[in-house]
């Protein structure tokens, strides 16, 4: 998808606001990404592949922003550090 230039790849890009980066961009963000300490031998952080979710819950915003309704769909990737999972939202 991080290629596309048309049809369904292109519209996934569109969906998860990030057609108007780079390929090379695009694809860091579609990929897992490993963090290790700096002596190489431990990861410390993970980060999985950009996608689509749908919120359960409604998301408050911060001071001058918009809340989100439960049922939005927005990009999102999951986020492990040490162990404990998150999911961490994406802003283009």
């Amino acid at each position: 998808m991080a290629l596309a230039t048309s049809g369904d790849g292109k519209a996934e890009q569109v969906a998860l606001s990030i057609d108007q980066m780079t390929s090379p961009d695009r694809a860091d963000l579609l990929s897992t990404r490993s963090v290790y300490s700096s002596d190489g031998l431990r990861e410390t952080d993970e980060y999985g592949p950009l996608h689509q979710v749908t919120l359960t819950s409604t998301l408050a915003a911060g001071t001058g922003g918009t809340d989100l309704a439960a049922g939005t769909e927005v990009p999102a990737r999951q986020y492990t550090a040490n162990g404990a999972v998150t999911l961490t939202g994406w802003v283009g």
